[in-house]
């Protein structure tokens, strides 16, 4: 990824290094499971809908027994075990098991919690991942305990391969998460956000100069934060561009680059709005996301696309990709080449698998220089991080050219332990990380502005995340509506964008210093350009 800053940033870009665990905390806490490497033969666990449990010793990750399940006549069975009385409200437990199929073909995998309270019955989805014959695979996430008393029933089981389809369980977990994460981030964000600066000061004779005072002004932050840029109300409304340019360095077309918008009609090409965007960001200063070249579902197709033969469908999607590529080249600093791959394959349904390889590549011959991004939702703010994970290590085992990771975020309520766990899965991968869609939606000021901050600071405290990008900032123009925004319709600026401008604040470096006997002022600075006033 090319520095925003190159050559003018007191930051230099932080080496990215594989984690191995994905929790790097305190030590582990207690196992509130029973028997959870099933040494004590099945004492604590049953089968779920008839699924039988029996030990083996041929096949362990573990100890010396693992869990064999079989007799399964439908996907939803597997073990299962109470955790009724063992969770206290209001806290994040890390929940991992050891999985591996008995036979066969790769197969769905997945953790479930059912909990029965004062609202009804509930089943909170933790994971949806994939195992495999050959070996053992993690399943690993984070679930947090928020029940309406009493709670007559809390199940944590374990399901997904099809039915008849037997598999391996061992080694499971379920523990206590310390309820303050914000020591630790801010940690991290003082040791990969900041360096250390020296500044000398020498009178005309060259000596140095005791007691002078230094100021440095922070004139621009290195880490990009953005948001989306709604066309019409960017280029009508001064508040917006006002708040655009006070609180963000990069930016990205929310509609105004997709297919839909550039050729309404076939052949009807139109690049006024995404131009007349982009020329006020590089007016003042703000490098652009370009968002995004094709879009995988069917149902966000131009209306006339899908009912084009396969053979013309070849050729718009040529022309719109050399188009639309050549078009914004240089101007761009990213491209997400096609969105959501995960959930959508329109293109390869209708043109082979290979479609989604060619649109890389054919990028990258277009414009070299420009870094291209898969991105992708559900996976940051949901269950999905697995599957994205094995998706992309795919798409890079059959050699296409990606260049970062895009991690949509729309969330309800943010749980910190678990942005950081899917952080770190994300991470291992290797590639530059983006949060490239972040909104949070709450009734309540005060708790969106919580969830805010949660995300924020787990975020911009990850070694692998090179930049933050918000989808929208006010209740005029946000998709999700006011319950999302930062300021209000009548541009006051709520709860939730106080706490925006407090972290700005807490994440910005403006001090004024005095030189020692030696010259010197030194002091540890956020990663940004300073200008830098000796007296």
């Amino acid at each position: 990824m090319r520095e925003p800053w190159a050559g003018t940033s007191l930051a230099t870009r932080a080496c990215w290094v594989a984690l191995t665990c994905w929790l790097c905390g305190p030590a582990q806490a207690e196992n509130l499971l029973q028997n959870p490497g099933f040494e004590n033969g099945l004492d604590g666990w049953s089968g779920l809908g008839g699924a039988t449990l029996s030990l083996t010793k041929e096949d362990v990750h573990g100890g010396d027994n693992a869990l064999l399940v079989s007799g399964r006549t439908a996907s939803w069975q597997g073990p299962l075990q109470s955790l009724l009385g063992r969770l206290e409200p209001g806290r994040s437990y890390q929940v991992s098991a050891w999985v591996k199929l008995a036979g066969g073909n790769e197969q769905s995998f997945g953790m479930t919690v059912a909990l029965t309270d004062d609202n009804g019955e509930r089943f909170t989805n933790l994971i949806d991942s994939r195992g495999f014959s050959d070996h053992w695979v993690q399943l690993s996430e984070i679930y947090r305990y928020q029940p309406d008393e009493p709670v007559t029933r809390l199940d944590l089981y374990l399901q997904g391969p099809a039915a008849e389809v037997d598999f391996l369980v061992d080694d499971v977990l379920v523990e206590a998460l310390p309820e303050d994460w914000q020591t630790e981030a801010d940690q991290r964000i003082e040791a990969i956000r900041k360096r250390d600066l020296s500044v000398k000061v020498l009178d005309a004779e060259g000596q140095a100069v005791p007691g002078a005072t230094v100021e440095l002004q922070q004139l621009s932050r290195y880490f990009p934060f953005g948001t989306a840029l709604n066309a019409s109300v960017l280029l009508q409304n001064a508040s917006y561009r006002n708040y655009v340019t006070s609180h963000f360095n990069w930016a990205v077309h929310e509609n105004a680059a997709k297919w839909y918008s550039n050729e309404p009609q076939r052949d009807v090409e139109t690049y006024e709005d995404a131009d007349a965007v982009l020329a006020w960001a590089e007016a003042h200063g703000i490098t652009m996301r370009g968002h995004t070249l094709f879009w995988a579902p069917q149902q966000w197709q131009p209306s006339w696309v899908p009912g084009l033969s396969d053979e013309d469908l070849s050729g718009e999607v040529t022309e719109r990709l050399e188009h639309a590529v050549t078009h914004f080249k240089g101007r761009f600093r990213h491209w997400d080449v096609n969105n959501e791959m995960l959930h959508g394959s329109f293109f390869a349904d209708r043109l082979g698998e290979d479609i989604r390889q060619w649109m890389y590549q054919r990028s990258r011959e277009l414009d070299p220089d420009v870094d291209l991004f898969v991105n992708e939702y559900n996976v940051l703010s949901g269950s999905q991080t697995d599957l994205y994970a094995l998706q992309v290590q795919d798409y890079l085992d059959r050699g296409f050219p990606i260049d970062g990771i895009g991690l949509q975020g729309h969330f309800n309520g943010v749980d910190p332990w678990a942005v950081k766990l899917r952080l770190d899965k994300m991470a291992q991968l290797g590639l530059p990380l983006w949060v490239t869609e972040f909104d949070v939606k709450q009734a309540d000021e005060s708790d969106r502005a919580d969830a805010l901050e949660a995300l924020l600071r787990t975020a911009f405290s990850h070694p692998a995340v090179h930049g933050i990008m918000f989808w929208g900032f006010w209740a005029g123009a946000h998709w999700r509506g006011p319950d999302a925004a930062l300021v209000d319709l009548d541009w006051h600026v709520n709860a939730a964008g106080q706490r925006l401008d407090a972290l700005l604040d807490e994440w910005s470096s403006n001090p004024s210093l005095q030189t020692g006997e030696d010259g010197l002022a030194n002091a540890r600075f956020f990663h940004g350009r300073y200008r830098v006033r000796a007296m």
